[in-house]
């Protein structure tokens, strides 16, 4: 939480002027408030009520278009829409301009637009399949139009390649009215990969939140207000305002977030885009009715004294923000006697469950931020050790053992095996198919089918 009086001195004209705010805005945001807002609150909304954002003067118009059908499975409201197209397949789709950074820093405005469309795609648990455009320049016969027209072509290019997406087509014109600001729209295509699609509404009091993916800098910070406002000739001191992309980090952000969707963990997902963490927590929030609390301390930073102001205006990009059930950060808690802080950061890497890191390599868990090759052994062993436990320690409702030890002929081996695939009692081994055994562990059929009639022992006693 921010308090009203930690910064609230500040020149309003100017203030305004920067969050591209009326004073009928001021007096409004005063009016809910009920109170003057301080800067970091005037900034917020200031991103948050750009035309990037909320779309406050297109609204009107777009709201004409059709967005309902037979086939429609989720319309506007979410971070794309998504239509049944049949054979069992439902495709993923979003459209978003990146005009004003485009017409900054080229390169950049039009990678980081391809990156945050993608985003858009795979948070709805949708691998991303294809890249459109539509571009718009002025006459090639001056300089700075081919100048532009060379950067966004290479940023959409790049980005694509980087991340293995590739771009299928587009269509581009050229007109005076467009000569230094030109228009950069994309397109993405994807395939739901999760059996729900997965929304933003956090449904939940308590549910833990969840930051993922790359770390928050000052870059960005007030980009959605300076791509609402009017380009001028001193436009180009607004350059910082343009987002800084890593497309291979986004790739592996692709892979982690669609792996964390299908294990059903994830209640909600949001990229965080335009207004950053500003936008992403409070659509979540509001998308579930409810209320969200953010400890900016624990906000990971690649920058010294950056201030609250600069944590929830950063446009960084690669970041995620999760709402997970709760049991699942105090499973790990409890099971692997770490505190919060280290769970909510193995959850956020894709390890939210015991099995995921009793059966990861120590050199690939070293990778996370902050781990070595000690901590990812003590986990592994730890999360190994909880699970045999675990094995050990099920009972049925007559009393007898239940445990996949009590299985005759089991071995410590073989059950750890076992539970790392899922199957954690002498049931659920008994209730397997050879082909399902078979295909979870390296065991020929023989053999699994005789583990699982011993299995089944208990089934035949009186």
């Amino acid at each position: 939480m921010i308090k009203p009086d930690n910064n609230d001195l500040y020149d309003l004209n100017e203030a305004l002027k920067v969050e591209n705010l009326t004073i009928n805005d001021y007096e409004e945001i005063c009016k809910r408030l009920e109170r003057q807002p301080n800067r970091t609150e005037l900034g917020m909304f200031g991103v948050m009520w750009s035309e990037h954002c909320c779309y406050r003067n297109s609204k009107p118009l777009l709201s004409q278009f059709p967005t309902k059908g037979k086939n429609v499975l989720v319309g506007p409201g979410e971070n794309a829409g998504v239509i049944d197209v049949g054979n069992n397949q439902k495709l993923v789709f979003k459209i978003e301009s990146h005009n004003h950074p485009s017409a900054i820093e080229p390169f950049q405005g039009a990678a980081t637009g391809v990156g945050g469309i993608l985003r858009d795609i795979f948070t709805m648990g949708a691998r991303p399949i294809a890249v459109l455009n539509s571009l718009r320049f002025g006459n090639i016969d001056k300089p700075k139009n081919v100048d532009l027209l060379r950067g966004v072509v290479s940023g959409i290019a790049h980005y694509g390649n980087c991340v293995g997406v590739p771009t299928v087509g587009g269509e581009i014109d050229f007109d005076d009215s467009y000569s230094g600001n030109p228009l950069v729209n994309v397109m993405a295509l994807g395939l739901l990969e999760t059996n729900e699609i997965v929304c933003s509404g956090a449904r939940k009091i308590g549910s833990p939140v969840l930051y993922v993916g790359n770390t928050t800098g000052r870059d960005g910070v007030g980009g959605a207000s300076f791509a609402s406002s009017e380009l001028t000739s001193s436009s180009l001191d607004d350059r910082p305002a343009v987002q800084v992309g890593d497309p291979f980090i986004e790739k592996s952000l692709i892979e982690a977030c669609l792996d964390a969707f299908k294990t059903g963990d994830v209640i909600a997902a949001q990229d965080m885009g335009a207004a950053g963490l500003t936008c992403s927590s409070a659509e979540m929030a509001a998308n579930g009715n409810l209320g969200i609390s953010i400890d900016l301390d624990l906000v990971p930073s690649r920058e010294n004294n950056m201030s609250p102001y600069q944590y929830l205006l950063s446009e960084s990009q690669e970041r995620m923000l999760f709402v997970v059930k709760e049991e699942k950060v105090s499973e790990l808690i409890e099971k692997l006697d770490v505190d919060e802080d280290l769970a909510n950061t193995l959850i956020s890497n894709g390890y939210n469950s015991l099995e995921s890191i009793s059966s990861s390599e120590i050199e690939k868990l070293s990778q996370i931020d902050g781990f070595d090759d000690d901590i990812s052994s003590l986990l592994i062993n730890r999360a190994k050790d909880a699970l045999l436990t675990m094995a050990m320690e099920v009972s049925t409702d007559d009393g007898k053992s239940g445990d996949l030890m009590s299985v005759e002929g089991m071995e410590m081996t073989l059950a750890l095996e076992l539970t790392q695939k899922g199957i954690n009692d002498r049931e659920e081994l008994a209730e397997q198919s050879i082909e399902e055994l078979t295909s979870i562990i390296d065991i020929s059929e023989e053999d699994a089918g005789d583990l699982i009639m011993r299995a089944r022992a208990h089934w035949f006693e009186d």
